[in-house]
């Protein structure tokens, strides 16, 4: 029996219903018979790979990751090598995987990853998280190699209070589904969105002066005005500097802000395995970049660079390639003491985002 299947091109092709093993389909072309060649197992795996990579945002930005964990690493390796007798040798192959690690950082994977993510925003009528998400490719050509942790932590400690506000709506429509129609008519233009975001931003920013923020929240907060305060001031007056006081003062402050939130990863949801290691990746590479502010050979210094960065790399990708995130939410979500206190600065949102739902509907 034969299967009928209509081609790209408006022509016919023929199919054994059961095909023999190893056995060309035939297609039909202008009236010719081609033999159709069946793809080999590494053709298909480097089609899937591509197509995956294009298509899986995911999938694409923990690829860049993983490859720029290992360059990383790889030039903290080799550095060692110059020093060591009989490895001299080693210098070439580190100078080649330094310059590509830091190409790979600087370039390749902050223009793929975040650039798509800007896109993808605009495309969701979300001009904040647009613009915060082009920050690192903007700023990280205009910083020394040893201030590229000050480009990324600006943007994380911008995008972290982004996802608590996302997180606070989430939680809100949870336990008010009437709600959900509100939010996604604000949602629906770039202003109505600018207004929810910022009105509820400027509730939590109120809450966490006023000492009323939710624990969980309030550190992170803390860790990203301390990220940003030590970030800022040095892109935009010392962005080149390693090892100059204000460099050593600066560094120091956004990378104790970075301990904190290390520490606030996991330190309200303790039976989590993979905050806990995400924690002491990311905390070893604060103390990385503390150091290297401190040592007075340049060699050194940037040996720690490329180990902080391999480690805070490889933490990016753990998590995403192993982090239940359904289970990460229910883990968030089941403690009483945290819903209480989450759900009594709720009246406040419910009330913006009415009046933000209202203006959108006029």
């Amino acid at each position: 029996m034969l299967e009928l299947q209509a081609s790209p091109h408006n022509n016919l092709r023929i199919l054994p219903e059961t095909p023999a093993k190893n056995t060309p389909h035939l297609e039909f072309r202008g009236g010719m018979e081609f033999p159709q060649a069946t793809p080999t197992a590494s053709q298909e795996t480097k089609k899937g790979f591509l197509q995956k990579f294009l298509s899986d945002a995911e999938y694409r930005t923990l690829s860049l990751s993983s490859i720029n964990a290992v360059l990383h690493a790889l030039a903290t390796i080799t550095s060692f090598g110059p020093q060591a007798k009989g490895f001299a040798w080693l210098g070439s192959i580190n100078k080649l995987f330094d310059k590509a690690a830091f190409t790979c950082t600087r370039w390749i994977a902050p223009i793929i990853s975040y650039g798509f993510a800007s896109y993808k925003a605009l495309l969701n009528k979300e001009g904040l998280k647009a613009f915060v998400k082009l920050i690192p490719p903007i700023f990280l050509p205009m910083v020394g190699d040893a201030n590229i942790d000050t480009v990324y932590g600006t943007s994380a400690a911008i995008n972290q209070p982004y996802d608590l506000i996302e997180e606070r709506i989430k939680f809100l429509v949870e336990q008010n589904p009437e709600m959900a129609s509100m939010v996604k008519n604000c949602n629906k233009t770039f202003s109505g969105n600018f207004k929810l975001m910022a009105g509820i931003g400027k509730l939590m920013f109120k809450e966490f002066f006023q000492g009323r923020m939710p624990k969980e929240e309030f550190i992170f907060f803390l860790n990203c005005f301390m990220i940003l305060g030590g970030s800022i001031p040095l892109i935009m007056f010392d962005r080149h500097s390693r090892s100059s006081g204000f460099a050593k003062a600066m560094g120091l402050l956004r990378n104790v802000g970075g301990i904190l939130g290390d520490i606030g990863l996991f330190w309200f949801d303790r039976e989590n395995m993979h905050k806990f290691m995400v924690s002491i990746m990311c905390g070893t590479s604060a103390l990385g970049s503390i150091l290297k502010r401190w040592v007075k050979s340049d060699a050194i210094a940037r040996t720690l660079i490329h180990l902080s960065a391999a480690l805070d790399v490889s933490a990016y990708a753990f998590w995403n390639a192993y982090n239940d995130k359904s289970q990460d939410k229910l883990s968030r979500h089941v403690k009483p003491e945290l819903v209480q206190s989450k759900l009594a600065q709720l009246d406040d949102t419910k009330q913006l985002i009415h009046s933000v739902a209202k203006t959108i509907a006029v």
